[in-house]
Parts: C-alpha cells; sequence; structure tokens
C-alpha cells in the first residue's frame, strides 16, 4: 500500500514538474533604476536596452526608467552621450520577487587636451567652404557643430583639439538650432517643435520627446537652474519691479522660497508714469481724437506725448530686474545688480553670506553673468557699441580678477571652457555672409 501511494506521488510530481518550470521560465521581472554621471546627477534620455531583443527605455528628467524582461538572467547595455557604455547582468534576486531595482553609474569620458597656439586674432574652429553653420554647443568637452551642406543637414562632434568624433546627418526640417536645460541636456529646436536625442550602438540618431515650443518653455526652460535632486525657479512682477527664487527638492517634493527682492523706488516711479498715462488717455478719449488726421496741433503734440509714455512704459520701465541666479563650486549665487550685492546660498536654500559687488557697468548693454561649463568660474558680460568684455568675478569678494576683450564686434551666443571663450561671428562685409564659430584665449 505505501508502495502504491509512493509510486502515485511521483507520478504527480512528474505531471506537476514541467509546469513549475513554464511558470518559472515565464515569470515577467519588471526592471526599474535610475542612471546617473560619478557626480550622481541624473543622466537624462539616457538609453537602456537588453541585449538581443527590442526591449528598451529612456531614462526620464530624473534619471529614472523601468523596463519589463521576460527572461532572467539576461544583460542590459547602458549608454549616454559623452560617457562609457557599460553592460550588466539582471539575475533574480533571491526573495525572488517581481521587481528589481538597480543604480547604474556611468563614467563620462575624458579626451586628452593639447595645447592649441593661436597666431592669428582669433582662431577659427570650423566653418569650410560650402558649409553654412546653424549652431554650435559645448557638452563634455566637445564641440557639437549644426551645419548644412549640399542640401544636407549634418551633425558633427569634435574634441577641443578639433579632432572628429562623430559625423552623422541629421533627418530633420527647417532651421535648427541647440538648446540646454538646467541639466546640461541637449535638444534640437525646429521650427515648430524641439527634439531629444540620443545616439544608437551604429551611430545613429534617435529623435525622441517631440515637444511644442510652448510645452518646452513652460515646463522645461521655466526650471533655470539645478543641482543634483534640486530644482530652481524664478517668477518675475514687471509692474511691482519684483523678483523671486524658489528652491523645489525632487525627492521630497517641497518647495520654499529663498530670496525675494522688490526694487520699491523703481516700483513707485512705474505707477506714477501708469497713473500719468492714464489720466492723459481719458483726456484723449474725451476730445474724441482716434487718429492724426482728427486733431489740430495743441492735440497732437498730447496725443505724440502718449504715445511717447507708453513706449517708455513698456520697452524701458518694465523690463526684468538685472539679478540671475547661477550655480558656481557647488553653491547658489543671486547677482543683484539693482543693490550690487551678491547673495550665497547653499544648494538647499540656506543662506551662507553675502558681499557688495564693483565690477557693475550701470550704462552698458546686453549685460550678462556667463558661467564656464565646468561651474566652477563666473563672468561678467557687457557690451559697448559692439565691443564685448568679459570681466571673470572673484566669488570671495566681488571684485573682478581678469579682464578680456573680445577682438570681434557683436559677438553671438558666447560660451567658455577651460582657458578658452567661444562664440558665433558673421561679418556682413564678407562675400559668403555666413557664419563662423571661433575662440579666443582668455588670458
Amino acid at each position: 500500500m505505501i508502495k502504491n501511494d509512493l509510486f502515485i506521488a511521483l507520478i504527480f510530481v512528474q505531471l506537476l514538474f514541467p509546469c513549475i518550470v513554464y511558470s518559472q521560465e515565464s515569470k515577467l521581472l519588471l526592471l526599474k533604476g535610475k542612471v546617473i554621471s560619478e557626480s550622481r546627477l541624473p543622466l537624462y534620455n539616457a538609453s537602456v536596452k537588453e541585449i538581443g531583443s527590442i526591449v528598451g527605455a529612456i531614462a526620464d528628467k530624473n534619471g529614472y526608467f523601468s523596463i519589463t524582461l521576460k527572461k532572467t538572467p539576461t544583460v542590459i547595455k547602458v549608454s549616454y552621450i559623452g560617457y562609457n557604455t557599460i553592460t550588466q547582468e539582471i539575475k533574480l534576486n533571491q526573495n525572488n520577487k517581481d521587481s528589481l531595482y538597480v543604480l547604474i553609474t556611468l563614467k563620462e569620458i575624458s579626451y586628452p587636451i593639447k595645447t592649441v597656439e593661436i597666431n592669428a586674432d582669433s582662431e577659427k574652429v570650423c566653418c569650410k567652404p560650402k558649409q553654412f553653420l546653424f549652431d554650435y554647443e559645448l557638452k563634455n568637452n566637445l564641440i557639437w557643430l549644426l551645419y548644412k551642406e549640399a542640401k544636407k543637414t549634418n551633425l558633427n562632434i569634435i574634441d577641443e583639439n578639433f579632432n572628429p568624433q562623430l559625423s552623422i546627418n541629421i533627418h530633420l526640417k527647417g532651421f535648427i538650432t541647440f538648446d540646454k536645460d538646467c541639466y546640461n541636456n541637449l535638444y534640437f529646436k525646429t521650427d515648430d517643435s524641439v527634439y531629444t536625442c540620443s545616439i544608437n550602438e551604429v551611430d545613429q540618431p534617435i529623435f525622441q520627446c517631440n515637444y511644442s515650443h510652448d510645452f518646452y518653455l513652460n515646463n522645461i526652460k521655466s526650471l533655470i537652474a539645478a543641482y543634483k535632486y534640486q530644482l530652481f525657479t524664478k517668477t518675475e512682477n514687471l509692474i511691482a519691479a519684483e523678483v523671486c527664487y524658489y528652491e523645489y527638492d525632487t525627492i521630497h517634493s517641497t518647495s520654499k522660497l529663498i530670496y525675494q527682492y522688490k526694487d520699491v523706488p523703481f516700483a513707485l516711479w512705474i505707477e506714477d508714469k501708469t497713473v500719468e498715462i492714464v489720466k492723459l488717455s481719458s483726456q484723449i478719449d474725451a476730445m474724441g481724437i482716434h487718429d492724426m488726421g482728427d486733431i489740430w496741433i495743441p492735440q497732437l503734440y498730447m496725443l505724440r506725448e502718449n504715445n511717447q509714455n507708453k513706449w517708455f512704459l513698456n520697452n524701458v520701465l518694465k523690463k526684468p530686474l538685472f539679478c540671475p541666479l547661477k550655480v558656481v563650486r557647488d553653491s547658489i549665487y543671486i547677482f543683484n545688480h539693482v543693490i550690487d550685492s551678491v547673495i550665497v546660498f547653499t544648494p538647499y536654500g540656506k543662506f551662507i553670506r553675502d558681499f557688495p559687488i564693483s565690477y557693475d557697468q550701470k550704462n552698458a548693454l546686453q549685460k550678462e553673468i556667463i558661467t564656464n561649463e565646468s561651474n566652477t568660474k563666473a563672468y561678467f558680460k557687457f557690451q559697448h557699441n559692439g565691443l564685448v568684455t568679459l570681466r571673470e568675478i572673484n566669488l570671495d569678494n566681488g571684485n573682478t580678477a581678469n579682464e578680456k576683450k573680445i577682438k570681434k564686434l557683436y559677438p553671438d551666443k558666447m560660451r567658455i571652457s577651460d582657458n578658452y571663450v567661444y562664440y558665433l561671428y558673421e561679418n556682413i562685409y564678407d562675400n559668403d555672409n555666413v557664419k563662423k564659430l571661433l575662440r579666443e584665449t582668455l588670458k
């Protein structure tokens, strides 16, 4: 009787075992994770792909991704432009759960930089004959170039010694330019859309995240700065002459005001000018004046004065306060040029100190604070009659350490990397009349 029961049990196990094996083999695994750099910054748009299948995902702006794997163990490949590609084996954990979390760190590719001797006024980075340069950008010690040649739009990536790294054709229509977000991610902007781009294993561009210009401006460019998991936004009230900066913690989903400034005298000036315009407009409406043909000379003066006041209010008074926020040396710097002061915070919004500045040019045009690509130095840029000057700011006392005058007039899109300043230049007197990418030494 015992032998019969044992025999029946063995048969039952044999019948059940294939089902157990099938259940284990067909079990799905939800793989979640995050892709970061060695400095623990999220790598937005990093590619995560299972080797040997079409399963893959793209990391979001916080570096997170999730994919469903049909079998384990398996191997995934993680890649990001400017970083070393890695492969990682994925196995079921000891508890045999249906999900698994991995943290993947990519190492940035470093390119050896040689000394480049410059003999001319400025060094031409690129612009061969019959090439029309759209735009350029710097990222990870590389120079990204968008240009048109023989009716084709091309993307060239070269290092700072002009050695080619990648050259591919871009299948996007219209005029294309680069843009960056607060995490230093690159975007391709066309006439009607904004794209993210990744390069696959066969060096072909994959354009994703087709954003409208409105969505891009309101949801991506509205983030003016970032430090690891902290994001910074800005609100302005032009009529009240007020600016506010907020810090948003992406881990705890909390937001707080870190700095607020209102130029009270300037706000009162705007209010007085607005009242004057409203009063004069009421007088003109009471006279029934609609255009120049309806009025006499004294009324013409009144109408012209009112139009001038409106133009002055909208184009001169209602201007954003020159009070930019920058991330430099792992701290938050707010350069308030209204009161000539710099206010320093920790990345988490805690006040550290403030100090006066002495470099500002009150009457200069197109004033701007520029940081270098490694966010270790800050420069004050201003323009007089087309001549642009850069002054390196001493972030300890607010004075200027070095000064650099750009040799070309009206340079555009200025970037600073190491000891070089890059910019676009177009000479209207040249026969070709095309943009050129130039660079000069800072010293």
